[in-house]
């Protein structure tokens, strides 16, 4: 037959090879499994390349051996598929189809004009009759009828495509369903041209319990208990053409009115009220809410502070307003001498819409909390973007080094994202950027998990790192941290010694630690980076930086949202709304133990206090010279441990 012109493959060798499971097969099958299950097969391969070889050689029949092809008997129609075609390239098939036809005179398939239900979720349709002289042709996961000639123009409406999926059954595996909707039914009238499911379904091996079948469920349906139902997208489509101030409910509400006079409930009502939300969210159209933010930025009072957008690249919206930049040079360039500089946090939001929200988070130093004495959390200039990338978080950065007159000393704290840090050394080269500890130690306990190591063996290892007085991060010098980092090297190497059998195949943890942690402590974590920056506790000790801050300014986000994604627009009045409202309660703290004085005044003299509030700098005092102390002065010869604090004697197994 000229199989060895499609399968080079030897008979024996293709039978080793397809005996095992997740194998491909070829037309050598075709030819065995026709004797296998004493029925022919048609092979159908479609004449996609031009002057194709196989063509002549797989359009056959394969006939069972020792039997011949009656005239009734109707083969088994199994067609060759594949990709659709790509310019100058050869197509080639990689899946087969079986064709069912759908005129049969002796159909098993019983013709309805009525519409059954099986478990809710099942609807079965009368099968189309399709006219003679049909041409079959293949495109990526459809199917195409037309009763046209390839030399004719095709007419849109004399053509029915079918768009296939395939499920499994949840009863029983070995059954396989196929879900095909058509782009349009044969009816004359054209108001039942629906988009109909007909479901088809074929099982390999048992036959039993084939009444009990149903829809194995699938994506969000698998956590509702009721049956998931399509929605026609005509019906979609009138949800989205609704009023915006209608809300959700009130559509779904006169969507299912008349549910019980409708023809087709399962496809021409809305499922649930998030349908409603989720089409409505869909709908909106970005262009209408970016020409309003432009339309704001003329405004002095405005907001938005900067739209940028550049060619072929989302845009990127910053929200800011001037008595917050004012905030930002008093508390993070220049504090009092009684105050330290805040900390410049910046961390991403996720969940608030389809866009990223990134928010710059400091303490306000000018006022305190009556109870507990903390200065605030004030929100500072707030970045949406779209790309989660380093040049995003840049455009925030450098917005922020313009309105600052390009100081680049600040201190930058983050939770050590990539993209985060690759900004910040980009822009403000010269700052100290520090990390958050709880997120570092996280990592570090995630990956001693893996390295099979004991409860009790984490828990030195983490002290050496973390928790003693003496530990890593803790470190005032080079030679310190050099030093307690050959210490926690030879804490490992003792633990690996007692069982070599355990760690077999596992990742060693300090050469892990060595290759992807030591930097991150050196340059962002010890205490030789904060006691510069005078980040110290009451007791003048070098204190921990944790991401609270910025963490607490994106848990008040989300409560304002109540964990909902919204629209842009939504979002930018909800910080906003913030904004004014940190600035009212910093205006309610200058008059709040003097209301008679401050009721007494006019309102240009309380304008005029505002203003000097946020023109307020903090005079320079004269430079502090530091005498020159050794840091090792006091300390015992041979001890490496700073000068009043503890020391632990460690035992070691």
């Amino acid at each position: 037959m000229g199989l060895d012109i499609v399968d080079d493959e030897s008979v024996q060798n293709h039978v080793l090879r397809i005996i095992n499971n997740q194998q491909y097969t070829g037309v050598l099958t075709f030819a065995a499994l026709s004797t296998v299950i004493g029925q022919p097969i048609e092979s159908i391969y479609p004449s996609v390349n031009e002057n194709d070889a196989y063509c002549e050689v797989l359009n056959t029949v394969f006939i069972p051996r020792n039997k011949q092809l009656s005239s009734s008997e109707t083969p088994i129609r199994i067609m060759w598929s594949g990709p659709e075609k790509e310019v100058e390239r050869i197509w080639r098939p990689n899946h087969f189809t079986p064709i069912l036809s759908i005129l049969q005179p002796n159909s098993a398939i019983e013709t309805t004009t009525r519409i059954e239900s099986m478990d809710d979720d099942v609807t079965y349709v009368e099968p189309m009759e399709v006219p003679p002289q049909t041409v079959l042709r293949t495109s990526r996961s459809k199917i195409t009828y037309t009763s046209q000639m390839n030399n004719e123009i095709e007419n849109a409406n004399e053509v029915i495509t079918i768009y296939r999926c395939y499920a499994t059954n949840a009863t029983n595996p070995s059954f396989r369903r196929m879900i095909a909707y058509s782009s349009q039914t044969l009816a004359e009238d054209d108001s039942t041209k629906l988009n109909l499911p007909i479901f088809l379904q074929y099982s390999i091996g048992n036959h039993e319990n084939i009444g009990n079948l149903r829809l194995k469920p699938h994506g969000n349906a698998k956590k509702s208990d009721r049956p998931f139902t399509s929605t026609l997208p005509s019906v979609l489509t009138q949800i989205k053409s609704q009023p915006r101030f209608l809300k959700p409910s009130t559509i779904y509400n006169a969507s299912i009115n008349n549910v019980e006079e409708a023809p087709l409930p399962s496809l021409t009502t809305v499922r649930d009220r998030k349908q409603v939300y989720n089409a409505r969210q869909k709908s909106e159209s970005n262009v209408e809410e970016y020409l309003a933010i432009m339309r704001n930025l003329e405004k002095s009072n405005s907001i938005v502070a900067r739209f940028s957008m550049s060619r072929g690249e989302a845009p990127v919206v910053v929200l800011s307003q001037p008595h917050m930049i004012k905030e930002l040079k008093r508390c993070c360039i220049n504090p009092s001498d009684q105050t330290q500089p805040s900390v410049l946090c910046i961390d991403t939001t996720f969940n608030l819409g389809r866009f990223f929200v990134t928010p710059i988070a400091f303490r306000s130093t000018a006022v305190q909390y009556r109870k507990t004495k903390k200065s605030p959390i004030f929100i500072g200039p707030t970045m949406i973007h779209y790309r989660d990338d380093a040049q995003s978080y840049q455009e925030l950065l450098e917005y922020v080094r313009r309105e600052l007159n390009n100081c680049s000393t600040l201190v930058i704290g983050s939770d050590g994202a990539k993209a985060i840090k690759k900004a910040v050394d980009s822009v403000f080269p010269d700052s100290t950027h520090l990390y958050c500890t709880r997120h570092v130690r996280q990592n570090i306990e995630r990956q001693l998990i893996k390295s099979r190591a004991a409860l009790d063996e984490c828990r030195g290892l983490l002290e050496l790192m973390f928790d003693s007085s003496e530990s890593l991060i803790q470190s005032e010098t080079e030679e310190e941290f050099q030093d307690r980092l050959n210490e926690l090297s030879e804490y490992w190497r003792t633990i690996r010694r007692r069982d070599e059998t355990r760690f077999n195949g596992a990742t060693d943890v300090f050469q892990w630690f060595n290759q992807y942690q030591t930097n991150i402590f050196r340059n962002h974590l010890i205490a030789a980076i904060r006691i510069p920056i005078n980040f110290l506790d009451r007791n003048d000790s070098p204190r921990l930086f944790y991401n609270n801050d910025i963490e607490s300014m994106n848990h008040a986000f989300k409560n304002q949202t109540n964990w909902e994604l919204r629209s842009l627009s939504e979002v930018i009045d909800i910080i906003g709304k913030l904004i004014t409202t940190q600035k009212n309660e910093s205006i309610r703290a200058l008059f709040v133990s003097d209301a008679h004085i401050w009721s007494a005044k006019t309102i240009e003299e309380r304008n005029e206090i505002i203003e000097n509030y946020y023109n307020y700098t903090p005079a320079a005092s004269k430079p502090r010279r530091n005498l020159n102390i050794p840091q090792k002065a006091g300390r015992k010869p041979g001890r490496s441990n700073v000068r009043g604090s503890s020391t632990t004697t460690r035992k070691k197994k």
